[in-house]
């Protein structure tokens, strides 16, 4: 089977070129790439996207070491959701569960960072902090890139619209990083029935960057309803459209069900992958840009907090 996602090569207009440098027509090449994989798979690899491995290792390796941390010390960090605002830290296994049907918890653990995080484990791990915001500042970047070629691709008047409703700085956002652990199962551990290491689901924002590591596990849902893999590529990341731009654009662009399984020949290795979730301001009112009324307007911070709610059973 071939590849299922489109590789593009972003070279020409990665974070460390200034877009004003780049031809026009780099650009709306660019886009009309991005806009097709979108548009029918939903998702898209890029590389040389403008940052190196090293610093996806550094921040793999100080969250790792947070998630060998006895369960007592984590659970000194545990993930909040008040008063319908996500203040992020530590899901413990089993906590959560991205499905849509009825099904066991997820067998992955996760630290969630929020608009650079209320909640860190300082004392324990000094330098988890520093690798996870830079990183963090890094995807933003990146994923700023990426909503201004989605503007281009969509021949929106502003092509700059998308991008802008997407903050770093202050409040009213939910920009996230995730770290996601999954950990080695022991050939004795029991698994639930339809139980998995994330289940199937569809993200919730605006797009998504995921990095992956070489244990992979990944599947993708087509058209037909088969799940595909999606395997590791070196320098590769992943990006993928979430629900709220599905919504946003009126369905031209689509939110793809994935998944990540546990392989049978692969239970007794660990898993790890980071995700930045790249998310409206909450303020921003999501109205279909093709003008239609195909859904009903809703703000940014609610689409996100009925989300959440339900994938933490409330």
């Amino acid at each position: 089977m071939t590849y299922p996602i489109p590789i593009v090569d972003l070279e020409q207009f990665n974070i460390c070129k200034e877009p004003e440098d780049v031809s026009d027509d780099v650009q709306h090449q660019l886009a009309r790439q991005i806009i097709d994989a979108f548009s029918t798979i939903g998702f898209v690899g890029l590389k040389n996207y403008g940052f190196v491995h090293l610093q996806l290792a550094a921040l793999m390796k100080e969250a790792k070491t947070f998630f060998y941390l006895p369960e007592t010390t984590k659970s000194k960090y545990p993930y909040r959701f008040e008063n319908q605002y996500d203040r992020g830290g530590w899901v413990h296994l089993e906590q959560e569960s991205l499905n849509y049907l009825a099904r066991p918890g997820d067998l992955k653990e996760t630290f969630d960072i929020i608009n650079d995080g209320k909640v860190w484990p300082d004392d324990e791990v000094p330098g988890f902090r520093p690798a996870a915001n830079e990183f963090s500042h890094l995807c933003w970047t990146l994923s700023q890139r990426v909503l201004l070629l989605i503007g281009i691709g969509l021949g929106l008047e502003d092509p700059s619209f998308l991008k802008n409703q997407h903050s770093k700085d202050g409040v009213n956002h939910a920009q996230t990083l995730r770290c996601l652990y999954y950990p080695p199962l022991r050939r004795d551990t029991v698994i639930k029935p339809d139980q998995t290491r994330c289940g199937e689901h569809s993200d919730y924002g605006s797009i998504t960057l995921l990095f992956q590591d070489e244990a992979g596990g990944l599947e993708l849902r087509t058209r037909d309803g088969e799940f595909v893999p999606a395997t590791p590529m070196d320098g590769v990341v992943l990006v993928n459209v979430g629900d709220l731009m599905q919504q946003w654009t009126a369905d031209k662009l689509v939110s793809t069900i994935h998944r990540v399984v546990v392989p049978e020949t692969k239970l007794t290795k660990e898993r790890m992958s980071v995700a930045f979730f790249a998310r409206a301001d909450y303020d921003c009112v999501i109205k279909c840009l093709d003008g239609s009324d195909k859904y009903e307007p809703i703000t940014s911070f609610d689409h996100l907090s009925m989300r959440l709610l339900a994938a933490h059973g409330q």
